[in-house]
Order: C-alpha cells, then sequence, then structure tokens
C-alpha cells in the first residue's frame, strides 16, 4: 500500500482517485471500473522502466514512438520479455500480463487483485535511485583501459558477465554460470566441487593461452593437457611464468577437492575459501584478458577479433574425431572485439508475443504479417459478411469474437488492405478490451459506440468491433443491470454465443447484426483416420519452407553461409523434416484433446520460437548453446516451465510413457560400443543435423542423456502420438456421422467397462459397491440398452469435419455421459484392468454418477438381488416372486 501511494504522490497522479484504498474497494465493488485506473498507472510506469532498461535490452533499436503507440500490456508483454531484469522483476511483470489476460477472458475480480499486488513489487524497483556507479558496473565494455588492474576491483557483475563468455567458448553446460555454481556452496558441496572440477581444466587452458602470449611462445595442445590430472595441468603453468600467488590459490582447490573424495562433510570455512580462492583464479583471469585487450589497442586502433591471436599456429587436437580447437577469451571492448551476430535469431524473435510486430494493429498490415497470413474459413465469412452490408440500407453491427490472440486484428488488418472498398463506411473498433478515453471503462466506451442500436435509437453507421467473449459477457451483463439494450441482448440469448457448442449466428430478433466467432473456428479438423490441422501446417510451412520469400529461412541460410552455427540453427534444420513437423502438430492436437489446451496463433507461433531456439540463446545471442539439452526433442518435452504449451508437451513426454521399444532403446545406448553408430543405424542422415552435440555427450560418457534424447527423437519421427487416440478419433468421427458398425465397438467397449468398474460376480451382473474388506458385497441384475444424443449424433457429412464439439454424448437407456478424450483414456486402462488412483478417479467422477444411475434404475425393474461372499465366493439370489405366499425367495448359485 506504501509503495503504491508513493507512486502515485511522485508521479503526481490524483491521490484520490489513484490512492491505493480507493482502487482496492473499488475492485471489490466495480473491478471494470477501476481498470482504466489501473491501466493509466501501468502506462506511466511502463514508460519509467523504458526510461531505466532499454538500454540493455535486446530490443534497445526499437524506437520511442513505437513503444509508446502500443497498448500498455503490449508495453508490458515486450517489458517482461525482452528487458534485462532480475528473475523476481521479469517473472512478476509476467505475472501480471497473464493476470490482465485472465481478466480480459473472465473478469474476476481477483485478476485485478493480483495485477495490483504485482504492479506493486514492479514500483518498488523504479522507486529506487539508480546510481550512476550501479549504471557502470552493469555495461563493463565501456571500462578505461586497465595498464594496472586490481584484482579486488573488479565486481562481480563484470566477472559475471566475463564468466558467462568463458561458458560459451569453451561451450560448457550453462548451468556451470557463476550463480549456479554459487548457489551450491549452500545446499550441495558435491555439486559445488564437481562445477569447479569442470571449469578448472578449460580456465588453466585459456591462462596458458594468455600467459603464452606475454611472453612470445607456443602454447601446448590441448590434447596433452586431457589426460593428465589437474595438479599436473596446473604444474604445466608454471614454464610459461603462472604468478604465485595464482599457483598457490590453485593448489589449494586441487587439494580440497582430492579431500572431498574421500570425505563428504568438509569444514563450512574450508568450502567457503576453497570456493573464494577459486573465484580469484576467475578473476586472474579476467585481468589477463583486460591486460591483454590493452595491449591491442595501443598496437592496433581498428576493429580486430575479441580472441587474442597468437604469431605460431596453434595445434588442434582431434579425440574420437571431435576437434577442440583452443579459443582465447577476451571480454568485448568498444573498439577492439567484433560480434558476429546471427540473423536467423533477430529474425526469429518477431514470433515471440512480446516481439513489436506480435501485435497487430488493426490499421497496419506490414510485409511480414502479409507473408505470414493463412487464410481460414473465417476470412471468407467475414468478406461475405461485409459484401452484405454493403447492399444494406439499414446501418449493420458485425461483432468479431474470439479470445486474445486468435488473430483479429490481424484479421481486421488484412481486410482493409486487401478490401478498403468493403470497410470504408464502416466504423472499426479494433480493441474492445480498453477504453480510449480516461474518464471512461472499455463497457461506457463500448456503450456510447453502440448507442444507435440501443432500443429506442437509430444508427447511422455501419460498426465492426473486434472483441473477446469474456467483455462481450461482461457487456451483456452491464446491460442486463441497466436495463439497457433488450433487443441487442435477447439477439445473444437467441444465438447462444456463449455456448460453445452452438452453432447459430444469426436471429430475426436483429438481423441487422452478424457475429463472427474464432472460438467456433476449429484450430483443427477430423477426418476418419486422425485429426489433421491445415491452420498449424501452413503457419509451420511458412516458416520453415526453404524459398528465398521466406524471411526466416533466408536469415538462417545467410548465417550458415557465413558460418554462425548455433543450436538454433540446427533445431531449424530438423524443423524442416516433414514427419517431425506432422507429429508436433499431432502432440499439440493431442494436448487439444486430452489437456484441453487451447492454443491461439500467438502462442502457436511463440511455441514455434521454442523449439528453435533455447532458453539460454534468448537471453543471449552471442551463444552457442550447441548442447544436448538444447536440441529440438529436449526443447520440446523438458521445459515445462516456458510456456503453458510446453508444460502440456511435459505432460505427454515419450519418457513417461511405458513400452518395451522405450527399454530396447535405453539398453541398447547403455551398452553399445558404438553409440553414434547407433544412432546412425536408428535414424539414418537425418542424425547427423545433431551430431556435434551427440558426440559431446557421448565424450562426456552422458548415456543417460543420450537415451533420453534418442527416445523423443525417435517419437517425433513415427506416425502417430498414441493408438489409443486414433481410434478415439475414428470413434468420435463415427459418431458424428453416424457409423452405427464402428459405434457398435465401442459400446462393446462401454459395456465392458461398466462391468469392470466395480467388478461383476457373474454375467450380467454389477456390485453395487466397491468394498472388498466386506464379509458380503452385494450385485444386481443389468440390462443395457446403447442410446445416444440424437441432437448431434449422425449430423455431419464428409471426408472432412471442420465444426463439432470433440465429445460424445452417448450411454445405456436415458442415461448418458459426456465421453471426452481424458474420459476415454480413463475408462479403457479400467477395461485392461487398471485400478484408478485418487486424480484418475476425481477425472472420472462423471462415469461414477452414470454408473450410481444405472443400477438405481436396475434396482427398480428387477427384484432380484445377489449377495457374494467374498472369503468363499459363495453366491445366493435373493428375490421376491410375484405370485407366491412367500415374501423372498433365496437360491444358491
Amino acid at each position: 500500500m506504501e509503495i503504491w501511494n508513493q507512486f502515485v504522490k511522485q508521479n503526481e497522479l490524483t491521490s484520490f482517485t489513484y490512492n491505493y484504498d480507493f482502487v482496492t474497494e473499488k475492485i471489490a465493488s466495480d473491478a471494470s471500473a477501476i481498470v482504466p485506473i489501473i491501466e493509466d498507472v501501468l502506462e506511466k510506469m511502463a514508460f519509467l522502466y523504458w526510461d531505466k532498461y532499454h538500454e540493455m535490452a535486446d530490443i534497445a533499436y526499437w524506437p520511442y514512438k513505437e513503444f509508446k503507440a502500443v497498448e500498455s500490456l503490449d508495453k508490458w508483454r515486450v517489458i517482461s520479455k525482452k528487458f534485462v531484469l532480475s528473475t523476481d522483476l521479469k517473472e512478476s511483470a509476467q505475472r501480471m500480463v497473464m493476470a490482465f489476460d485472465d481478466y480480459n477472458e473472465m473478469a474476476k475480480s481477483s485478476d485485478i487483485l493480483a495485477i495490483v499486488k504485482e504492479a506493486e513489487q514492479l514500483m518498488e524497483d523504479v522507486l529506487k535511485k539508480d546510481t550512476k556507479e550501479e549504471a557502470f558496473e552493469y555495461d563493463f565494455i565501456k571500462t578505461p583501459p586497465f595498464h594496472v588492474v586490481e584484482i579486488q576491483k573488479i565486481s562481480e557483475r563484470q566477472l559475471n558477465k566475463f564468466w558467462c563468455e568463458f561458458l560459451v567458448h569453451h561451450e560448457l553446460e550453462a548451468e556451470l554460470d557463476l550463480e549456479n555454481v554459487k548457489s551450491k556452496m549452500s545446499y550441495n558441496t558435491s555439486a559445488l566441487f564437481n562445477s569447479i572440477s569442470k571449469l578448472l581444466r578449460p580456465l588453466a587452458f585459456t591462462k596458458m593461452h594468455y600467459l603464452a602470449a606475454k611472453q612470445q611462445v607456443k602454447p601446448l595442445a590441448f590434447s596433452e593437457l586431457q589426460s593428465k590430472a589437474l595438479k599436473e595441468v596446473w604444474a604445466e603453468l608454471d614454464a610459461f611464468g603462472l604468478p604465485t600467488k595464482d599457483k598457490a590459490m590453485a593448489h589449494q582447490v586441487i587439494q580440497t577437492l582430492e579431500m572431498q573424495v574421500t570425505n563428504k562433510n568438509l569444514p563450512k570455512p574450508l568450502v567457503q575459501s576453497t570456493f573464494n580462492n577459486f573465484v580469484y583464479l576467475f578473476k586472474s583471469l579476467y585481468a589477463d584478458a583486460l591486460e591483454m585487450l590493452d595491449d591491442a589497442v595501443e598496437e592496433e586502433p581498428v576493429q580486430q577479433e575479441s580472441v587474442v591471436e597468437i604469431e605460431q599456429p596453434v595445434e588442434v587436437a582431434v579425440v574420437n574425431d571431435i576437434k577442440e580447437e583452443p579459443i582465447i577469451v577476451a571480454p568485448t571492448t568498444v573498439g577492439v572485439s567484433k560480434k558476429r551476430v546471427s540473423k536467423f535469431l533477430q529474425q526469429s524473435k518477431v514470433l515471440l508475443t512480446s516481439a513489436p510486430d506480435a501485435v497487430v494493429h488493426a490499421d497496419r498490415f506490414g510485409s511480414l504479417q502479409s507473408y505470414m497470413h493463412v487464410k481460414r474459413p473465417i476470412e471468407e465469412k467475414l468478406v461475405q459478411t461485409l459484401q452484405h452490408a454493403k447492399q444494406q440500407q439499414e446501418p449493420q453491427l458485425i461483432l468479431l469474437c474470439g479470445s486474445a490472440g486468435d488473430g483479429k486484428s490481424h484479421l481486421l488488418a488484412y481486410v482493409k488492405e486487401t478490401y478498403p472498398e468493403l470497410v470504408e463506411d464502416f466504423i472499426i473498433h479494433n480493441d474492445a478490451t480498453v477504453s480510449k478515453s480516461r474518464t471512461k471503462s472499455n463497457l461506457e466506451t463500448l456503450e456510447q459506440l453502440l448507442e444507435g442500436f440501443n432500443d429506442g435509437q437509430t444508427a447511422q453507421k455501419n460498426i465492426l468491433i473486434a472483441i473477446n467473449l469474456g467483455v462481450l459477457h461482461n457487456f451483456y451483463t452491464y446491460e442486463k443491470e441497466k436495463q439497457q439494450f433488450a433487443t441487442f441482448r435477447r439477439f445473444i440469448e437467441d444465438i447462444n454465443i456463449f455456448d460453445q457448442t452452438s452453432t447459430t449466428n444469426e436471429s430475426s430478433v436483429m438481423p441487422n447484426c452478424h457475429v463472427l466467432d474464432f472460438s467456433q473456428e476449429k484450430n483443427y479438423e477430423l477426418t476418419k483416420q486422425r485429426v489433421e490441422s491445415n491452420l498449424f501446417k501452413e503457419i509451420l510451412m511458412k516458416i520453415v519452407a526453404p524459398i528465398e520469400t521466406n524471411v526466416f529461412y533466408k536469415a538462417w541460410r545467410e548465417d550458415m553461409d557465413n558460418g554462425i552455427v548455433t543450436a538454433a540453427h540446427l533445431n531449424y534444420k530438423l524443423l524442416q523434416n516433414e514427419r517431425v513437423q506432422q507429429q508436433i502438430i499431432q502432440y499439440l492436437v493431442y494436448g487439444i484433446f486430452k489437456d484441453k489446451l487451447f492454443i491461439s496463433t500467438r502462442t502457436y507461433n511463440e511455441f514455434i520460437f521454442s523449439l528453435i531456439v533455447p532458453v539460454e540463446q534468448e537471453q543471449d545471442e552471442q551463444r552457442t548453446a550447441i548442447d544436448l539439452a538444447n536440441t529440438l526433442p529436449n526443447l520440446m518435452f523438458a521445459h515445462p516451465k516456458r510456456s503453458t504449451t510446453l508444460a502440456t508437451m511435459s505432460n505427454n513426454d515419450p519418457l513417461k510413457e511405458k513400452s518395451a521399444a522405450k527399454d530396447e532403446f535405453i539398453t541398447n545406448v547403455l551398452l553399445s560400443l558404438d553409440v553414434y553408430g547407433y544412432f546412425q543405424e536408428k535414424f539414418g542422415d537425418m542424425i547427423t543435423v545433431f551430431e556435434k552435440p551427440i558426440k559431446k555427450a557421448i565424450l562426456e560418457k552422458k548415456f543417460v542423456e543420450l537415451a533420453q534424447f534418442g527416445i523423443r527423437l525417435q517419437k517425433l519421427m513415427s506416425d502417430e502420438v498414441s493408438t489409443l487416440f486414433n481410434s478415439y478419433v475414428s470413434y468420435l468421427y463415427s459418431y458424428l456421422t453416424g457409423d452405427e458398425e464402428t459405434m457398435g465397438e465401442l459400446f462393446e467397449q462401454l459395456e465392458q467397462i461398466v462391468f469392470k468398474w466395480r467388478g461383476s460376480p457373474e454375467d450380467n451382473f454389477i456390485y453395487l459397491n466397491n468394498d472388498l474388506n466386506r464379509e458380503f458385497r452385494t450385485a444386481i441384475p443389468v440390462s443395457l440398452e446403447p442410446a445416444v444424443n440424437e441432437d448431434f449424433y449422425g449430423q455431419m457429412q464428409g471426408e472432412t469435419l471442420t465444426r463439432f464439439v470433440p465429445t460424445m454424448k452417448l450411454g445405456f437407456d436415458e442415461y448418458f455421459i459426456d465421453l471426452d478424450y481424458r474420459l476415454y483414456e480413463i475408462l479403457s486402462s479400467v477395461r485392461q484392468g487398471h485400478r484408478l488412483n485418487n486424480l484418475e478417479a476425481s477425472h472420472a467422477m462423471q462415469f461414477e454418477e452414470f454408473y450410481n444411475a444405472i443400477t438405481k434404475k436396475s434396482q427398480l425393474s428387477d427384484n432380484r438381488l445377489m449377495i457374494v461372499n467374498t472369503s468363499n465366493r459363495e453366491k445366493m439370489v435373493i428375490s421376491k416372486p410375484k405370485f407366491s405366499k412367500s415374501k423372498y425367495e433365496v437360491k444358491k448359485v
């Protein structure tokens, strides 16, 4: 609260309106009314973040006027993705954007409170004074020449940047960065010393090259150091003039490493001093690098590579056909360094939701949007509706509905560009989630815009509005409370737009109003054999097509020709494989059916980016990231925290499947004498794409990681995600088209599941309870008559189905279940004898209720009851005869 009010005061905002107490109280009573105020605050804060951080962002070239032009929420999308912030601030900004997106969809006041909470944390940062010293320390490339380097004065920030460059040049794991290594000191000393031992050898190798360059002597080759123990490696540096203090520090570090092998519980002071001495060695290396750059500046003022050149030829070591080239690490310095900029990485970033080009404006349709445009059925419908509207005398209202990022703005921009004559008589309102006035909410703005379509009013102009379904629902509720727009509200009720099973978009109540709903346009199509997605396929082809008009391919090809090859370039090469493309799309559709994944075109583009570009390359383009962990199969399944889409992919990771083929693959990798040869045998020429990271992993003996990579790649090269999913798709198609023969197979399975749900003691009998600990269990006879919901069954025709609900409403007698894929998967496991855990049982609660309904009906229609002794399996049937003096009749079965 104090931080919020301090921000309001410091930025001269109206103290009463923007006061924390007023804002939070208003959220509880009328959240929508407070949104414009919060957007004002976020707008103000976004400009402060621009002033403070944009020079350090990887969009520093982006003009201020472009940043100023986008909506406040889109400003924060850019800030959360592109600005160099601390982890806490970056995550806070991302949570704030997500909360705003959720509010736009669901209009919950709790989302607005979450936005306020995250905003406070972000305010605290911009309220701090940013001293010149801090700014100077961050950007150490501006450091003046060091003729005498004082190691103690090297800041941690400078060291951290140099450390990262060291890892990149030696192609070491990203987990070996300074912060990660330091964090291990407090909770895992074994991991700490393991990291130090991995770094000591390349550190000694680099140190030797600096010392050799100073003395104008030839350094040793890496192969000469590789087979030696660390103690011997550092002893070799004596011949090159290793300073006494460096020698003592290295000796202490190596001695502690040897002690740790036999004693895992070393004293904390010893662990701390060892880490400090190791850091000293890195600082000393950094000081050498600065000295070498000083000499380079004095001798050659023009630009040169940021690698210390040595007159003598440097030997290249070959180990198992993998070349290790010695690289001298030096921090980049203005006028000296020359970074190789990857045009492909720069171009790929337009796929991110935070990219300036990702958020399309209805009045701007650039060359990239033109190239990426994919024709969709809703485009044709919009054009037809506009053509119809142009012929009408009465003003028309067109609502283009959907969700955030599904392409509404893109479609509007395309139509304005391609069919300007159709929209010249229209008022176009592109974003109904925002207000155009500081004094009015977005709903009040909509009310004013649609005033001519209110009862008793006469519209003067055609209107086209892009609006999220959540906002439309809010407007409907808002006007219902005010008893306005009665005809419009009846129209909304008639077409039942908030019910996703509805397919009606027109109503006689308001014939001049037309609704086109993106949410009714599936991103996939259903055939008898499988689910396809022409939309996802065409967008992906726009990205990977090997043609000169493809800006992504052109940039990739130019990089490859210039020798710029990173993990992203290798992943892009694999993504050009048609089978891999098909399987990636199948996994997306599988996630939509199984996990109810929602994926818009915007999130789809970002998903493709995340398959190409590893996280460390996204953060630092100078890193090659050529490592097994950064290959496409691992990026797809092993990064659940990177996005919601990747979280779904992780849920369906092939490593989580149980199969004999998977076990066989792991065994072969672990036991093979020629692992790379085995990969060649399994994948053919395709494996050459990842030759370098595979051979590197073989050298490092990472056979488990190799097996995991291979299993994931093998799945991406296969023809299906799940056999069970293919069966469900076939049944769904048969249900929608009315194929009785195939549906008969499904009902046979469903009947088997009913008899296995709690068990069956006898043919045509099912248990009433599932308690196996009871002495006696009761069962009743059932007769099951298959039934379907006639409103949906057999109502579609054609080889390819596009507009449908991906569930089947079916059951027995008059009782139905909504059978979606998730439930079908659980029930199929029951049919195979699997006993459900608590989570699975909760997902199958609908079937439990269905089962209970069947048993109640059976008890009313049949008076027999079977008693089963659980210990000896004896069975007796109790019944009440219709024409007998006996009350009950008991028969032993």
